[in-house]
């Protein structure tokens, strides 16, 4: 038997509403726009009334730039949610510019690195490279070449630029060269980056700049003439050209002060002068000094373990200077021998000045000053185990000061490859019977969440003076630091830091 019912409908039949007559239903549109289906499967309606988060509530946001950490709100998979993985869309190109030394001198050469990476997700699709040399002569580029790390390939579109493509995360593109000034003065290069997208996270490191200052080892106030030409002094161990002193010029007379860095020739590799061969070219007359005296000066540290002698020897009538006018009277008596153009110092001493003169009438008196270096007395630590963390040394020096601006103003050091720490210098005058002291000194870098360990030895057991307890424990020989410890629990000690980040 059929049973027959009346169903009610509104005029909106046909648009919200609608009659299944196969499954005897009526159906509610659910189009998205007033009414929807949430992930439960149930209907709910949609805010049309301009409340919530809707795009006008999103245009009263103010701006940020993208950083890691940041959660971007979308719809996938038609779904709201909220994205926090964005790392893999975002690129972060960037640029330096390095070299092995700031300062030389003419005649020498600067080795410069420019580096071009990628330390975002995203492999970048093309990176345009300028280097900007200075304008101008004076100077002579050589050597250029180039090197890629996960990079598809490169064009050289100038002398020093390029069109970099694909460079993929942890890629990087080098370009070495030479800069070899002819004439004193500043080199400014310019190395700068064109991403090509508005992905790259950070645009304040598209831009790196090196400044290259080049001096002349001669004395530049000195007028040369026929008669008394500028002399060339040329070590012999090395066959390098010596610095010359610079005279400064008082009211009554010209001199050069001893107990000070500036233009002096420091021989890394030598703990005597004694032995050590200096032809002089143009030169005559030669008067020595090797006398200790009682003065001394900054100390400069070397990248071979070791610093220059501090103590000055005596100039002329037991002073602190040497005379350099053509008739001074001159006082330096001994150390040195002088034969066929070649000066031998003879004296078993770590500092000699020397003054020298062509064979004219009233030329003046050329100066140099040689040093030789005092090996440093260092402690040092040794890790034997580490877990959860990074670790490093650096180097601390007992009595150590800032230098003065001219600290290194025309400082030679011999062999070249033989670096001055321009960071810093000895207060203390150094001698080989008062030695340089200098101590590693241990830093621990660890990630908060995570429970590191550190075992450790110091010659005779130095590093274990400082004690601690707690999330970050120190104790003798180990440094243990727990997993919930935050940035708060970070330990600055004198021979040992533990840095926590959160």
């Amino acid at each position: 038997m059929t049973i027959s019912k009346e169903v009610v409908t509104g005029d909106d039949l046909g648009e919200a509403l609608g009659i299944d007559p196969v499954a005897k239903k009526v159906n509610v549109l659910a189009d998205g726009t007033t009414i929807r289906v949430n992930s439960d499967n149930k209907l709910e309606a949609i805010n049309s009334g301009g409340a919530g988060l809707d795009c006008d509530a999103i245009d009263q946001l103010p701006e940020a730039a993208w950083k890691k950490g940041t959660v971007v709100l979308a719809k996938q998979d038609g779904q709201c949610v909220r994205l926090t993985a964005l790392e893999s869309i975002f690129q972060e190109v960037g640029v330096g510019i390095t070299a092995n030394k700031v300062t030389a001198f003419t005649d020498d050469s600067f080795d410069v690195i420019v580096t071009v990476t990628n330390t975002g997700e995203g492999k970048n699709d093309l990176t345009n490279l300028v280097i900007n040399k200075p304008n101008g002569g004076g100077y002579t580029l050589q050597d250029i070449h180039e090197a890629k790390q996960d990079v598809d390939s490169f064009d050289k579109t100038g002398e020093l630029s390029y069109d970099i493509k694909g460079l993929a995360r942890g890629g990087t593109f080098t370009v070495r060269f030479k800069v070899v000034p002819s004439e004193a003065g500043t080199f400014q290069f310019t190395a700068a980056v064109n991403p090509n997208t508005s992905l790259d996270l950070d645009g304040k490191n598209n831009t790196a700049t090196l400044i290259l200052s080049a001096q002349t080892k001669r004395d530049n106030t000195y007028v040369p003439s026929v008669d008394c030409p500028l002399i060339t002094a040329t070590e012999l161990d090395h066959n390098t050209v010596l610095v010359q002193a610079v005279p400064l010029v008082s009211s009554s007379s010209t001199y050069v002060t001893l107990p000070e860095t500036k233009a002096m020739n420091v021989f890394a590799e030598r703990r005597t002068l004694k032995g050590l061969r200096i032809k002089l070219d143009g030169a005559s007359t030669v008067i020595g000094y090797a006398t200790n005296g009682t003065s001394g000066f900054y100390s400069l540290i070397l990248s071979n373990g070791t610093t220059s002698h501090g103590v000055m020897v005596y100039g002329d009538d037991n002073n602190v200077s040497v005379k350099t006018d053509a008739n001074a009277e001159k006082t330096g008596s001994a150390g040195f021998t002088f034969a066929n153009g070649v000066l031998e110092i003879t004296a078993d001493t770590a500092i000699f000045a020397f003054c020298c003169r062509p064979t004219g009438t009233n030329c003046k008196w050329q100066t140099y000053k040689v040093l030789a270096t005092v090996p440093t007395v260092s402690r040092s630590i040794n890790v034997t185990n580490a877990t959860g963390c990074t670790t490093k040394k650096t180097i601390t020096y007992k009595s150590e000061d800032k230098p003065r601006s001219d600290s290194f103003e025309r400082v030679q050091v011999i062999p070249s490859s033989v670096t001055v720490d321009r960071s810093r210098v000895i207060q203390p005058v150094i001698s080989k019977s008062s030695p340089a002291s200098a101590d590693d000194k241990l830093i621990i870098t660890v990630r908060a969440g995570t429970a590191a360990a550190v075992e450790f030895t110091s010659t005779d057991n130095y590093a274990d003076v400082a004690t601690s307890q707690g999330k970050t424990a120190i104790s003798a020989g180990r440094v243990t630091v727990a997993a919930d410890a935050k940035s708060t629990d970070s330990v600055n000690t004198k021979y040992i830091q533990v840095i926590v980040e959160d």
